[in-house]
């Protein structure tokens, strides 16, 4: 007796595993969409993958093979989402796409808000900030971030990210709640921009959302 051959996902063309991966994505956001917003852990350290919208979805499938971790990448880090009030996480994509540059290429929405957490900037987190705003041309002053400002951190991190994701198409900044909280460091933390080089630009973008 024959025993017909398992199908596997890896048989099938590429056109259809990148159909049924943007599949999965799609639902995945609709679930996301009517469900209550998952409490941030306390008890464990964010990391660059808490950023991606869709990693969620495809983040399984991407380690399940080196042919799925090649197809997925692009939709990986399709969608950046970041935080002012979440910097660890924020400084770790940074330093991600530092390592791994091309991966920024990806980017197409990113959208920068003030959801609340309650971590900071380690001093070595500055140190990287202020080594990779160099590299990327930035125009900071020499102690811009020597001292315990953490507005002036969350400014350079807008900063940094910007010039890393030099193909996103859409931005989106959601900071009015930090805005009307904190007032009187408003100034602070919308000189964000002031920083990047004159050569800087996003030649791919197409929208401009702000949220209040």
């Amino acid at each position: 007796m024959v025993t017909a051959p398992t199908p596997s996902l890896l048989a099938i063309p590429v056109e259809i595993q990148l159909a049924i991966c943007a599949k999965v994505v799609e639902l995945s956001h609709h679930e996301c969409a009517g469900a209550p917003a998952t409490p941030t852990r306390l008890d464990s350290a964010p990391t660059w993958k808490d950023t991606l919208e869709n990693f969620a979805a495809l983040g399984g499938l991407a380690r399940s093979c080196k042919t799925f971790e090649r197809l997925t990448t692009p939709m990986l880090f399709e969608r950046v989402k970041v935080s002012i009030f979440r910097p660890i996480a924020f400084v770790q994509i940074i330093r991600h796409f530092s390592r791994f540059g091309h991966l920024a290429g990806f980017v197409k929405h990113l959208a920068i808000g003030s959801a609340w957490d309650t971590s900071t900037l380690s001093a070595s987190h500055v140190r990287f900030l202020l080594q990779e705003g160099r590299r990327l041309g930035l125009r900071l002053l020499p102690d811009c971030l020597d001292s315990s400002d953490q507005v002036e951190s969350m400014s350079v991190l807008i900063d940094v990210l910007l010039c890393q994701v030099h193909a996103v198409r859409k931005l989106v900044l959601s900071l009015s709640q930090y805005l009307y909280l904190h007032e009187e460091s408003a100034p602070s933390l919308l000189s964000y921009a002031a920083r990047l080089p004159d050569s800087f630009t996003l030649a791919s973008l197409r929208c401009i959302e702000t949220h209040s």
